[in-house]
């Protein structure tokens, strides 16, 4: 079916009626603010077009920082073997390189059995690429969503993991998390990671805002921090000191859950360090890490400073106990407490 191009609609509510329709143009660029946006459409499209048992000749993933426009174009022109189109995907171009110049004269002549997926933060609107995207291809600039928006990609998360919460209670979430500030760092990477943290934390199957609010909280990520930090550094006082702080600071009744929700944080955090170890040890950068992961960049500057003092297997074996401590709370083997300190006295 030949491609015609259609008016700009609005990236989010509109990219699910291209992807559903099945008529492609041969270029498009996912752009904008929000990068989970961006990944999730470039995987949508991927999925859609490639079929996975043929991924390996049909699909073509490239960074900008480490190829040229001549293996881009080369990757183009080659023909699809078992799926519907020739995928090829280049991340994080610069719209000012010369390789965005050198594609721009190419990028209105690919062949109708390719589709070429760019992405990037802020396009320059001046560049002849954008121009010729623009005009015959697709551009969708995602910005960060509205509060009905918001409140329904919340709500589908929360319910896959059996959960839910008011519409009011999501939204004001978002909001005191920070994520329509103007000057935000907070995007949907992080606000997913919160919610997932909300569902661990919280047993009951709706949850409010305030408990919402606990698994954002950033004195307790900061505790976290510390306590780590301490502990891997042989200063066993100090992280017992840290955890008795926020022991005393709730009620007798409440201690248990003060721990357990503290401990969640905990193995988040040790999982964000070991693959940021690992991916260290592959050869990645933190841009690089941060980029496909989709960690928030000071959780991740933390737990890159931390991890290059230790080994992996160090890393792991801390997570391990972690997980196995929550099992010991979670069986009514060990009180919540005892676990904590038995799990630090090994760290």
């Amino acid at each position: 079916m030949a491609y015609t191009k259609r008016s700009p609609e609005h990236p989010y509510r509109t990219f699910f009626k291209t992807l559903n329709s099945g008529v492609f143009p041969s270029v498009i660029l996912l752009c904008g603010e929000e990068r989970f946006l961006i990944d999730w459409a470039e995987k949508s499209l991927r999925e859609k077009l490639v079929m996975p048992a043929a991924a390996q000749l049909d699909e073509t993933i490239l960074r900008a920082d480490e190829t040229d426009a001549d293996e881009v174009t080369a990757a183009c022109e080659t023909f699809p073997m078992l799926s519907e189109r020739k995928v090829v995907v280049l991340k994080d171009l610069d719209f000012s390189s010369s390789d965005a110049a050198q594609l721009a004269e190419t990028a209105g002549s690919l062949p109708e059995s390719t589709l070429l997926i760019i992405t990037c933060g802020r396009p320059d609107k001046r560049k002849a690429l954008y121009k010729r995207i623009e005009k015959s291809g697709l551009i969708y600039d995602f910005c960060p969503l509205d509060e009905t928006a918001i409140a329904g990609w919340v709500s589908k998360r929360l319910a896959a993991a059996g959960k839910s919460a008011s519409q009011a209670d999501i939204v004001r979430f978002a909001a005191q998390a920070g994520y329509f500030d103007r000057d935000r760092s907070y995007g949907l990477y992080d606000l997913e990671n919160d919610v997932k943290k909300a569902c661990l934390l919280h047993d009951g199957s709706t949850l409010s805002f305030e408990q919402l609010c606990e698994a954002s909280s950033p004195e307790g990520e900061n505790s976290v921090f510390a306590l780590l930090d301490a502990a891997f550094s042989s200063k066993k006082g100090k992280a017992y000191r840290l955890l008795n702080n926020i022991v005393s600071a709730e009620t007798p009744s409440k201690q248990d859950s003060a721990v357990f929700r503290f401990h969640a944080l905990l193995c988040s955090q040790l999982e964000i360090m070991l693959e940021a170890r690992q991916r260290m040890e592959a050869g990645q950068s933190q841009a690089v890490i941060q980029q496909e992961t989709g960690i928030h960049s000071y959780r991740l500057q933390k737990a890159v400073e931390a991890s290059s003092r230790l080994s992996t297997a160090r890393l792991a074996a801390a997570l391990a106990g972690a997980y196995n401590a929550e099992k010991d709370i979670k069986g009514g083997r060990i009180n919540a407490r005892l676990a904590m300190e038995l799990f630090i006295a090994k760290l």
